[in-house]
């Protein structure tokens, strides 16, 4: 069954982070790039203000100041995964779609990337 819904995006965040299992990936920060989907379900959205909205800019915030200090992570699913329970602790938000691709590691012959979406459990 198909349901209205209301989604607001966040694409193509790109921040160079400690990544990756590979000897070369250890020895500096590779570039990554970060795409966000928030996601409630209702009709016709009939707000008046910012604060009606999904807000983009906690986890835009979150992922540029806080992603560079990590320090290394292994895999990109573990990424995915801290933003994902980020973003489902935020007012409004039932669930999220968060992509990591790591343009550079094969020289533009291919990307890899992961792509997780969850809903917020009903307790």
């Amino acid at each position: 069954m198909m349901r209205d819904y209301q989604k607001t995006s966040l694409h193509d965040v790109a921040l160079d982070v400690r990544i990756g299992i590979l000897d070369f990936e250890r020895k500096k920060k590779q570039r990554i790039i970060v795409d966000l989907d928030l996601f409630r379900f209702r009709g016709a959205f009939k707000g008046k203000k910012i604060a009606d909205c999904l807000d983009y800019d906690a986890p835009f915030q979150y992922i540029t100041k806080e992603w560079p200090k990590r320090a290394h992570t292994d895999l990109i699913e573990t990424l995915a995964e801290d933003l994902i329970a980020f973003c489902l602790k935020m007012k409004g938000v039932e669930a999220a779609r968060v992509a990591i691709r790591k343009p550079d590691i094969y020289k533009g012959k291919a990307t890899p990337a992961v792509a997780f979406f969850r809903m917020k459990s009903k307790k």
